[in-house]
């Protein structure tokens, strides 16, 4: 294909200098009204050969020996490669490569340049027949989008935003507008999720620390109806959880109720052993009351003198 392509273009070539080198020469080929005109280029057999054409349709380049037209210029400037009806500037029926930068190009204030990735297998509703990649801007935010649509499109069936990637560097997924460096509206599964901070609450647990009181504790909670410092339901509702800083609250929570564990533990530790020793007290009195008992209850003897 290359080898016939660079044979027009040398052709071409060869016109344009004869043109310029003597004007009154003109290679004139004037169709009959019925057949195309075209000129012939046998191959070193002789039998095959390369052929320019022109008819009603445009002008191509014709390779006998796969009985097809490798190179096609349709009236109105579309090119085909592969196939005599290129429906775009440049049409290409099979693998191209490129050694170079691929431009699209679209001053659009929303959608600007756009590369699209058809599957014409993927009939099914609700499965992506195209994919489209857009550099975008104005009301859909600067960023890279990716959309999706099945073979109804945006007539009812799928077209939507499936992947950002803003101007700033934030990630979206399921969200055209991500405020934060990932932002995923949907569910998230993984092996694990580490998370970096910093002034973590082993504090707690220095001399100096004071951790209020179980009353105090109770006050505060019939009044607010949560916790101190941990947000409440509706804040969290409207502003979500930062994992981080969650995880360090509630580690902060059961280091204080550890203390308090503790603390009702020594508590209890010294009301058992004085219950004990009342406990100890309690059964000698009994067993000496149980003695002065038997003692009174012991008949007296009389003596007679």
């Amino acid at each position: 294909m290359k080898k016939n392509i660079l044979l027009m273009a040398l052709l071409l070539l060869s016109i344009i200098i004869r043109a310029q080198q003597t004007i009154n020469h003109v290679i004139d080929l004037q169709s009959n009204g019925i057949n195309s005109t075209e000129i012939l280029m046998r191959k070193e057999d002789n039998i095959n050969y390369n052929s320019l054409y022109s008819n009603s349709m445009g002008f191509g380049l014709y390779n006998s020996s796969n009985n097809s037209t490798n190179f096609f210029i349709n009236n109105v400037g579309n090119i085909g490669i592969g196939t005599m009806q290129p429906q775009q500037r440049l049409d290409v029926r099979g693998h191209a490569i490129i050694n170079g930068t691929l431009i699209s190009t679209v001053s659009d204030p929303d959608i600007g340049g756009t590369i699209q990735i058809d599957n014409p297998a993927k009939t099914a509703s609700g499965t992506a027949n195209s994919w489209k990649i857009y550099n975008m801007g104005g009301s859909y935010g600067n960023s890279l989008q990716f959309w999706a649509y099945d073979v109804s499109g945006c007539s009812g069936g799928m077209c939507a935003n499936k992947f950002t990637l803003m101007d700033n560097g934030n990630v979206g997924i399921g969200t055209a507008i991500p405020r934060e460096k990932l932002s995923v509206n949907g569910k998230i599964r993984a092996h694990e999720i580490k998370i970096e901070a910093t002034n973590w609450p082993d504090y707690v647990f220095d001399k100096g620390y004071k951790i209020g009181t179980l009353v105090e504790l109770e006050s505060y909670i019939m009044a607010n109806k949560h916790l101190p410092e941990i947000p409440s339901a509706k804040e969290v509702e409207a502003n979500g959880v930062e994992l981080g800083e969650m995880n360090k609250l509630l580690l902060k929570k059961v280091e204080e109720l550890t203390l308090h564990l503790i603390e009702k533990d020594k508590n209890a530790l010294q009301q058992n052993s004085l219950l004990k020793l009342q406990a100890e007290k309690l059964t000698a009195f009994e067993e000496r009351l149980k003695k002065l008992e038997n003692a009174d209850s012991k008949p007296k003897i009389n003596v007679k003198k």
